[in-house]
């Protein structure tokens, strides 16, 4: 069903609320649009004083709600981009928003846009925010997403799961995992459920929880989360601070990645974190895109390069259980799993020098570890003498 004509809409509107309230929809508009009419950017005034801004690309919808002095009710669209645009340029102030016909009118101090109208008639229905299955703190939701989404591909391939995030819903439990086949991430959380009985499993791409994250919800704001998926259009929605997002699933398998966790690894080592970190970059420098970390009683090697080449090498103290083993990783794989961790330590897992290698966390050098976050990384065969 097309959107009726009523292009007729007078409002004013602070700068700093009408420019926020645009930048964050125009956000999603496709730099390649599937159709003309996907460039456009819809602005609805309504009689209760606020006006909402809505852009939607078959796939995602952004939308925010404002309030305004309404003096003429109604909705037109508009060239998202160039509204963007023209809303962060204008001086502080109050803007008004004059459109009538198939022109917009935009003033604010000596400041005067006059844009073009695009027709409401072909723009597309643009579904609605699911109601609210449950929800969590901005900042947890932040965390979580940032943890999780380092393993996701970051461009669909020829099977688009692998730039999604697996997201498992069991009352008050949240399970998350990534993985582009050469690492994995894994993740338990809570939230604030709606629905005790809610027990589902869906596909959501990883730029769509990274933007979320990013520029959704202010710190002590709730985002709530609402999932559609009894049949048609299968979506998720988040909403917080009168911002609105929503997204199609991905319709697709994810692979059964809970059997790549061994029921015992025999060898780990406990390292301090950062120092970890600090190692690998330098090392990283001479690096063909591998390092090798060579674990032994009491420390760890990490070196990269070899022979005539530039090569360089860092030993840090290192608390090992189990045989001395050798490694090799791409370093930008490692240190995004060091990164993802939270905590002081980070434990080093083995079954055996070329099975998967698990980072997960522990507070303290003799702690236990932290089995909320694992993350596996798949390491390279090593020729022999190595």
């Amino acid at each position: 069903m097309a959107l009726t004509e009523r292009n007729n809409v007078k409002l004013t509107i602070n700068k700093d609320v009408l420019s926020d309230a645009v930048g964050f929809v125009a956000r999603v508009l496709p730099l390649r649009p599937a159709a003309p009419i996907l460039q456009g950017m819809l602005l609805k005034a309504d009689t209760d004083g606020t006006v909402t801004f809505t852009a939607f690309d078959y796939e995602i919808s952004a939308r925010a709600k404002v309030e305004a002095d309404v003096e003429e009710a109604g909705e037109v669209l508009v060239s998202g981009r160039l509204l963007a645009a023209i809303a962060s340029a204008l001086p502080n102030g109050t803007v008004t928003v004059d459109a009538e016909g198939s022109k917009v009118a935009i003033k604010a101090g000596n400041a005067a846009y006059a844009l073009q109208t695009m027709p409401l008639a072909e723009y597309p229905v643009i579904p609605q925010v699911p109601a609210t299955t449950g929800t969590m703190d901005s900042e947890t939701f932040k965390s979580l997403v940032n943890k999780v989404t380092v393993a996701a591909a970051s461009k669909e391939d020829a099977n688009p799961v692998f730039a999604g995030v697996r997201v498992k819903v069991a009352n008050d439990k949240v399970n998350l995992a990534a993985t582009d086949r050469y690492r994995l991430s894994q993740l338990d959380a809570e939230w604030n459920n709606t629905n005790p009985e809610i027990n589902t499993t869906l596909l959501v791409k990883a730029k769509v929880l990274q933007d979320v994250a990013k520029n959704l919800g202010q710190s002590g704001d709730n985002i709530e989360i609402g999932l559609n998926t009894d049949g048609g259009l299968d979506i998720i929605g988040f909403s917080a601070g009168g911002k609105q997002t929503t997204a199609q699933l991905i319709d697709g398998q994810f692979p059964a990645v809970e059997s790549l966790f061994p029921e015992s690894q025999p060898i780990h080592a406990v390292v301090s974190r950062t120092a970890l970190i600090d190692a690998v970059k330098r090392v990283a420098l001479v690096s063909d895109g591998i390092v090798k970390l060579a674990f032994r009683e009491g420390e760890v090697e990490v070196k990269a390069g070899q022979g005539d080449e530039a090569h360089a090498s860092e030993s840090l103290p290192s608390d090992l259980v189990g045989e001395d083993i050798t490694i090799a990783v791409k370093p930008v794989y490692l240190l995004d799993g060091l990164n993802a961790i939270p905590d002081a330590f980070v434990r080093v897992s083995f079954t055996g020098p070329i099975k998967p290698v698990e980072l997960s966390g522990q507070e303290t050098l003799s702690g236990d570890r932290d089995y909320l976050f694992r993350y596996l990384v798949v390491p390279f065969r090593l020729p022999e003498g190595a």
